[in-house]
């Protein structure tokens, strides 16, 4: 073997068929061999001292004798009479006759389980065993504390060990340092080799817990790596100004009748700063929903507009295109900005290109119709992504070539925990929008229980003949057993024929049709219905102002942060408005404090870090965030602090060495290329 990168088929003792094992483990190099981390570990370290009975004992003892008997119903049994100290016990295994031809009376022995006692005689059943027949120090599976990882069918435990324990002793001298010996310095790491070591055979518990710091800490910095080269390829002068004066956004806010909230004045002052920079703005606008992202945005397109340039404003869905275009055109009403909207659905013969190509429609709000190559624009400097994280890498990308150097800001109404922006959003700068406008009446949320439904329907009842509107959520699909359209059809009819059935009542789901989506939405904001049943698919672009009530059916299957963001379809004036949990008559207890956060907390950011502390990280980095890496060893949000100090380090490095050309940096290049596939600029 010459490299960690070459194939374990090669190694002792795996071969082709073994190779399809490991490969479903995910284990294909040597790299990926050694850097396998155990799941759990046992603490098998021989006890000296005494056997101690009802607890879990691992000890070193002579074997006096064997013996071989058989029960009744013919079960095998082979017991061992050994001495540890002064003190005598039985082993014992039952059906495996195997054991008989290693446990050989005079051998010494390592055994470890759980120790019995009865009729004073002690009894370890089913013991894990090493025979001694060389030193404690080379014993893999007992006698010390023992890795225990996840396998495939066709591979033990004890074969996992060995063939680790050998590639280490084999290849270990193929490690490199992953991380610069600056930093290993500065925070007194142990090297690579012993890392490797100890991180499936540690020697004590402090090594132990070393040794997966490090590999923790090296996992973070190299996702801080690729965060800072990003923002470092960002970082190209552009050759376009702004005025410092927007007159267009001081008569926005003479308009609107309302004051900025402190939060939201905070954000306008980060974006202004941005586009005044020498650099184009990189900049992510988070904010629970209903604190008004909307109005910062237009603010920096204004700002854009009385530049000289164009802005746009591309969305995941018609309905928010329409509503942006909507309410964007309500307020610049006067102002004599040409504002358009570009859709799928909007026939090329009703689309004003050449009005775009030429400058003279300054705003432009869309779809996936933004990126097509037909459409041109004169000079966009100013480009919003919304509810980004509904976009691809691909897709954003284009949108943003269509200007030159343009200033990128993308807003999310989806709180995402601190920890997990850094990761994912690093190469970012980010403004956090956490107050609501004050008009705004807090959401008065309530878990329901299956018995109390009749209730619920009650007080709803009395909503809706007050002129007020309720959306339903109908159960997420369970096991495929359940389709979208019977899921809704089914709740649209228990309502229709049970306790709304003099209320008029509308669908909602994916599979319809756009216009069919707009015409239930416009049916429900005119009053042509009362109710509108549907799917998640009102989680995001529905603003209805009197829709006061929203009942999500089966509420436990859903996530924290989604029942929130359903909830934020309500809400949305200076109505009091009202979210039911409803849950269902098997729900758990855990379900029951899960629905109970809900009603209890009504800050986005909060249940995001409580939802992420409950479900874990779980598959971070997918197509959308291509190359990155799934974490083995960091754990998301315990090691908010290691996160922290990594990225503060690979901001640093790629600062002070952005091609990673000093030779201290040599590995980490070359690491950084193959294990998260990002390409630095040769030079």
């Amino acid at each position: 073997m010459k490299s960690i990168d070459d194939n374990v088929r090669y190694l002792r003792g795996v071969g082709p068929q073994r190779y399809n094992l490991f490969k479903k483990l995910g284990i294909e190099t040597i790299e990926d061999l050694l850097f396998y981390p155990p799941f759990k570990y046992l603490n098998r370290e021989i006890n000296n001292d005494e056997i101690i009975p009802d607890k879990f004992n691992t000890i070193l003892a002579d074997i006096v004798e064997t013996g071989e008997t058989y029960t009744r119903k013919r079960m095998y049994i082979f017991s061992a009479l050994v001495k540890s100290g002064n003190q005598y016990m039985y082993a014992k295994w039952f059906n495996n006759k195997y054991v008989k031809n290693t446990i050989i009376t005079g051998e010494k022995v390592i055994l470890s389980g759980k120790v019995n006692r009865g009729r004073g005689i002690y009894e370890m059943l089913y013991p894990v065993y090493e025979i001694l027949d060389k030193s404690v120090d080379d014993l893999l599976h007992t006698g010390r504390i023992v890795p225990i990882y996840s396998l495939t069918s066709g591979l033990s435990q004890k074969y996992l060990r060995r063939i680790i324990h050998s590639t280490i002793k084999d290849c270990s001298e193929m490690l490199e340092e992953d991380i610069p010996n600056s930093i290993i310095k500065k925070y007194d790491f142990i090297d690579i080799k012993t890392t490797i070591k100890n991180l499936h055979f540690p020697e004590n518990e402090e090594i132990l817990s070393n040794a997966i710091k490090r590999l923790k800490f090296s996992e973070l910095f190299y996702s801080g790596l690729v965060m800072a080269v990003r923002r470092k390829r960002n970082m190209v002068a552009k050759h376009h100004s702004y005025t410092d004066k927007s007159p267009s956004s001081h008569k926005l806010l003479k308009s609107i009748g309302f004051t900025l909230t402190t939060h939201q004045e905070n954000a306008v002052n980060d974006i202004k700063k941005d586009m005044h920079s020498i650099y184009p703005m990189n900049r992510m606008l988070m904010g629970d929903v209903g604190v008004g992202k909307t109005i910062v945005g237009l603010m920096a397109m204004l700002l854009a507009v009385d530049s000289g340039y164009q802005a746009a404003i591309m969305v995941p869905t018609e309905v928010l295109a329409q509503q942006h275009y909507s309410k964007i055109s309500k307020m610049l009403k006067g102002m004599n900005i040409k504002v358009a909207i570009l859709t799928s659905s909007i026939k090329k013969s009703e689309r004003d290109m050449k009005s775009i190509e030429e400058g003279k429609t300054k705003i432009i709000i869309g779809t996936h119709a933004l990126i097509e190559n037909s459409v041109i624009f004169n000079n966009l400097k100013m480009i919003i992504i919304d509810e980004q994280h509904r976009f691809g890498v691909i897709q954003r990308n284009l949108m943003r070539g269509k200007g030159v150097h343009p200033d990128y800001l993308i807003m999310s109404a989806t709180p995402i925990p601190r920890s997990m922006s850094m990761m994912i959003y690093g190469d970012l700068d980010i403004s956090r929008i956490k107050e609501k406008p004050s008009m705004q009446k807090s959401i008065k949320t309530k878990w329901i229980a299956s018995k109390d439904r009749n209730k619920m329907y009650e007080f709803v009842k009395k909503l809706l003949d007050d002129g007020q509107k309720c959306f339903v959520v109908c159960p997420l699909i369970e096991d495929g057993k359940l389709d979208e359209l019977k899921s809704v059809n089914r709740v649209y009819n228990e309502l229709k024929e049970g306790h709304f059935n003099s209320y008029k009542i509308g669908k909602i789901y994916s599979k319809l049709k756009q216009d069919e989506k707009e015409l239930a939405m416009h049916n429900l904001k005119t009053g042509k219905t009362h109710i509108l049943v549907g799917t998640t698919v009102i989680e995001v672009g529905i603003d209805i102002k009197d829709a006061t009530a929203v009942i999500i059916i089966n509420a436990e299957r859903f996530g924290l942060s989604q029942l929130h963001q359903l909830r934020g379809r309500v809400g949305r004036a200076d109505l009091q408005s009202y979210c039911f949990l409803l849950s269902s008559s098997e729900i758990s207890e855990k379900g029951i404090e899960r629905l109970k956060i809900i009603a209890n907390n009504s800050n986005g950011f909060d249940i995001a870090e409580m939802d992420l502390k409950m479900r874990g990280a779980g598959e971070l980095w997918g197509k959308k965030q291509h190359g990155m890496p799934k974490f083995k060893f960091a754990l998301i949000p315990d090691d908010y602090s290691v996160l922290k100090l990594a990225f503060k380090d690979a901001a640093y490095l790629i600062n002070e060495d952005p091609n990673l050309l000093q030779h201290d940096n040599k590995y980490v290049k070359l690491r950084l290329k193959r294990r998260l596939d990002d390409t630095l600029k040769e030079t």
